[in-house]
């Protein structure tokens, strides 16, 4: 199997090996056929959070890791712990830079460090083999476009609590625009929860001559030689959002510590061949991954092959509630971020009371906003 030479290979190292392990399928396959091929006992490292939101994955890890014989790790994260640690990944990314998952990297990394200098992870995998619903929801475009078209229609006379507001994620794809554009509109920011809100008028009036489009438009360019809507949308997410948002976090958090990262599915042959594969062997019949999850049929548990997909959720929004309250608004109401005039406080203050209060979810605005705060604090930034 592929992934099974890029795993052999990337084990190659002169310090030890280990393995992040979250319990998905990617990091799960990477440790099946590490426990093959490493020369000793593989480590492996996980971890969970103080808030678990229902989705804790360290029961899973540990079976993956007992199933192959590792020496497991395990690691808690708590809130009250990470003040000086958001401040240190600003300067780490050298930038405003708001994926909370950059906060357990660097504190995995930071533990890791004497015993394991090169660790494998599962980047890639998502983005080669269409690990998420849109890419499912891109196959089966005329159904769902049918079904959120009805949504719409209704939600004027059903009370808003009945409706998901994640479904406000997927209008954009439906509607009258470029194809581009739908996409890009889909990948960026929650529809319901703009951090651009929040801004005062005269920071808004700085943004218009910017398109956060540009870099799609680029990327459109060299789409020609796909053929359909769902291989476009990997396409851009393999260009995009992976190498500028994930393997950026990645990169920066752990060589940080001095750890050294290697992605196994984004090894050369992997990548060539997810590209040729068409779309319907990555989803088929409303399974994602499918062609991944039939290789490693009999290799790893159903429950990790066919459970419900997870992702790495930093529960930062319940941390703004609680024991980051103090903090974020020491951030917001510091005496040189009010004068700068970046936000409409009439705005962030109802924001905040109500995410405090927990009668409305805005932590992913805030979290934004208090990051980029850091970082002009950090930078000395000034807005001409």
């Amino acid at each position: 199997m592929l992934l099974e030479n890029a795993v052999s290979r990337q084990l190659i190292s002169d310090v030890p090996v280990g393995i992040f392990l979250s319990g998905g399928i990617d990091s799960s396959a990477i440790t099946a056929f590490a426990s093959r091929h490493y020369n000793g006992k593989v480590k492996t490292f996980s971890t969970g959070f103080d808030f678990d939101n229902g989705h804790n994955e360290l029961p899973l890890a540990a079976k993956i890791a007992k199933q192959f014989g590792t020496e497991h790790n395990e690691m808690i994260i708590y809130g009250k712990d990470v003040v000086e640690i958001i401040k240190t990944m600003v300067r780490c990314h050298d930038e405003p830079f708001s994926d909370a998952a950059n906060i357990p990297l660097y504190l995995m990394s930071q533990c890791v460090k004497d015993d394991c200098k090169v660790i494998l992870q599962g980047d890639g995998g998502d983005e080669l083999f269409a690990g998420y619903p849109r890419y499912h929801i891109m196959a089966k475009y005329s159904k769902y476009k049918l079904i959120f078209s009805l949504l719409h229609s209704v939600k004027p006379i059903i009370p808003f609590k009945y409706i998901k507001a994640k479904t406000e994620r997927f209008y954009p794809l439906f509607d009258n625009q470029r194809t581009i554009n739908k996409f890009a509109k889909f990948l960026t920011e929650e529809v319901k929860d703009n951090p651009e809100d929040v801004l005062s008028t005269k920071i808004k009036s700085k943004l218009i001559s910017t398109s956060p489009f540009n870099r799609y438009n680029e990327v459109e360019k060299e789409m020609n030689f796909l053929t359909d809507d769902v291989q476009k949308l990997l396409w851009i997410d393999t260009q995009i959002i992976l190498p500028d948002q994930f393997l950026e976090k990645v990169d920066k958090s752990t060589m940080a510590n001095g750890v050294e990262v290697r992605v196994p599915f984004l090894d050369n042959e992997i990548v060539s061949f997810a590209l040729s594969l068409p779309s319907d062997l990555k989803v088929k019949n409303g399974v994602k991954k499918y062609l991944l999850k039939k290789a490693l049929d009999g290799i790893l548990p159903n429950e990790v092959l066919y459970g419900p997909k997870k992702g790495f959720g930093v529960p930062y929004q319940n941390w703004l509630r609680d024991p980051l309250k103090d903090f974020m608004n020491e951030i917001f109401y510091d005496e040189d971020i009010v004068k700068l005039g970046i936000f409409n406080y009439q705005i962030l203050n109802t924001r905040i009371n109500e995410h405090i209060t927990n009668k409305k979810n805005w932590g992913f605005s805030l979290w934004k906003m208090l990051n980029l705060c850091i970082w002009i604090k950090a930078y000395d930034v000034t807005f001409e």
